[in-house]
């Protein structure tokens, strides 16, 4: 079984080196890497570049102008040959050990969507860990959830899968229907919860991953912006009331939580 890693970037280049060299020197490495640089105005290219030189899975996928972190995930996604995916970020870095653990856990459990752990929460302006997610495990020890018990979870809490802590199987990815870039940054967030009801996951308690907070990020300032978290609150649970996957009381639940 293969291994694609889709890294969207834009401007990334001073954390894109760090990224790469995870990536690069996982025990089971991945089997094709893809970095698709949005448009970056940065060094961010060069820095493919020069890794890429002494790498046989490193490719550049590179657009013309900055088409946001959703299309960027789509080209990669329809260039990826693996049946397993990665989504990465140019300021984020997997640990050792992730990809292997991961790949086995879902090789053994073939029926299920997806495999998940936790990630480490780094200050990026302190360069210090903050926290670990998810907040709330949705399992104390290793092991699979269902489908039918992830409609239970959903009840109590829904932020177990962070993305950059995360291992899809491709074709269910693509029977979920990919990210809608209409959902903006929860795209990821939506097809994870959608994979997990219809296909189930695996959840390890053990860190596999980092995920850097910067306040100053465009993701970070759009969060706290309250114009865009009323819109939010209006189109998320309208896409998941849309949705046959999701429960009928789900969406109210769900934007009961993003309001607190």
């Amino acid at each position: 079984m293969t291994l694609s890693v889709v890294l969207p970037n834009y401007n990334g280049g001073k954390q894109l080196g760090t990224a790469l060299q995870a990536l690069l020197t996982q025990e089971r490495p991945a089997d094709e890497i893809l970095v698709v640089d949005d448009g970056s105005t940065d060094d961010s290219v060069s820095v493919v570049e020069r890794f890429a030189a002494s790498s046989d899975t490193l490719g550049l996928i590179a657009t013309a102008r900055n088409e946001g972190v959703i299309a960027a995930l789509a080209r990669g996604l329809a260039q990826a040959s693996g049946d397993y995916v990665y989504l990465a970020a140019a300021d984020d870095w997997v640990l050792p050990g992730f990809f292997r653990l991961a790949l086995a856990r879902l090789e053994v459990n073939p029926e299920l969507g997806l495999f998940c752990g936790e990630v480490l929460l780094i200050d990026a302006a302190r360069g210090q860990a903050s926290g670990v997610r998810p907040v709330v495990r949705p399992l104390s020890r290793p092991g699979s959830v269902g489908p039918e018990e992830a409609v239970g979870l959903l009840r109590r809490s829904d932020n177990w899968i962070v993305t950059g802590g995360a291992v899809f199987r491709r074709s269910h990815l693509e029977r979920a229907g990919g990210f809608d870039e209409r959902l903006g940054s929860f795209a990821d967030g939506f097809t994870a919860r959608k994979i997990a009801l219809q296909d189930g996951f695996y959840f390890e308690p053990r860190l596999v991953a980092t995920w850097s907070i910067d306040k100053t990020s465009v993701s970070r300032r759009r969060a706290l912006d309250p114009v865009a978290a009323a819109d939010a609150l209006r189109s998320l649970p309208a896409a998941l009331a849309a949705d046959p996957a999701f429960p009928s009381w789900y969406p109210e639940i769900f934007a009961n939580r993003w309001r607190f």
